[in-house]
Formats: structure tokens, C-alpha cells, sequence
């Protein structure tokens, strides 16, 4: 799940999720917005999370259509 989804569907603010994983609103913007966070970002983010942002999610691997 996006971090995008994940706020969405717990009707959460960036401010909030900001807070939840110890960086800034804008940072959270950022990533909602395509940007990779660093590794230990994206650790608290899965915790916070539970889970339901993976790695995966926050890492996505490039396609071929991606390439084209």
C-alpha cells in the first residue's frame, strides 16, 4: 500500500504520519509524491504502518513500460 492509501484510508494528515515516524510534513509530501525515503525512513514507515506500506511500496522497481 502507498503511503498516499495508507493516509487515506486511515483518514490521517501528513502532520499526524509525520509525526508517527519522527520527520518532517514535508518530507511526507515528498514521498507521497514519488520520492524515495532514506532506509531508516523507510523502517519506522513499515513500523508505523504495520506493515501495510512494504519496502516494495516505497521502492518500486522500474518496468519495462517505464523505460520506454
Amino acid at each position: 500500500m502507498r503511503v498516499a492509501d495508507f493516509l487515506s484510508e486511515r483518514k490521517m494528515s501528513k502532520t499526524q504520519f509525520a509525526r508517527g515516524v519522527q520527520c518532517s510534513s514535508v518530507h511526507v509530501a515528498r514521498i507521497v509524491n514519488g520520492f524515495e525515503p532514506s532506509p531508516p525512513l523507510a523502517r519506522r514507515i513499515i513500523a508505523f504502518t504495520g506493515g501495510a506500506v512494504t519496502l516494495a511500496d516505497l521502492y518500486p522497481t522500474p518496468t519495462a513500460e517505464d523505460a520506454a
